[in-house]
């Protein structure tokens, strides 16, 4: 069965505690608000968010993908579609800005199987380092 989702940019007002919901069903800790760049994309099936990815562009002809998740509630089959949906919106919109790759980390194996039927290549598993700036953390330590 093939879904017919809608895109929907993510708006935090409205979008963000659903999606932090799915992080936390997950015992993880939800990105910040302020972490969560101005593109992101909500793949929606009638009128329910299911899974939502965000777009990280730079002056540059790299851009990452990154915070993907998924309503734990809905099918495998439907989060698969969902977040292949989205991260095609986003590729798009990558391409459309000139990107000419796209990265992206992930520590779900899950994540990085659909990712892998995209076409994104694992290059290799390494550190990720994050350097906060200023007394207040935007990412909890795990």
């Amino acid at each position: 069965m093939t879904y017919e989702f809608l895109p929907v940019p993510f708006d935090a007002s409205t979008h963000y505690d659903t999606y932090a919901s799915w992080w936390v069903d997950r015992k993880k800790t939800p990105p910040a608000i302020a972490l969560l760049p101005k593109t992101g994309i909500v793949a929606t099936l009638d009128g329910r968010l299911i899974a939502a990815s965000f777009l990280y562009l730079a002056n540059a002809g790299l851009a990452q993908i990154g915070f993907t998740a998924a309503c734990p509630n809905s099918s495998t089959r439907k989060i698969l579609q969902a977040v292949c949906y989205s991260m095609a919106c986003l590729e798009k919109i990558a391409a459309d800005n000139g990107v000419k790759a796209i990265h992206s980390f992930s520590d779900e194996s899950g994540l990085t199987r659909i990712m892998a039927t995209m076409g994104y290549r694992v290059l290799s598993k390494h550190d990720c380092l994050l350097k906060e700036l200023g007394d207040e953390w935007v990412l909890k330590p795990q």
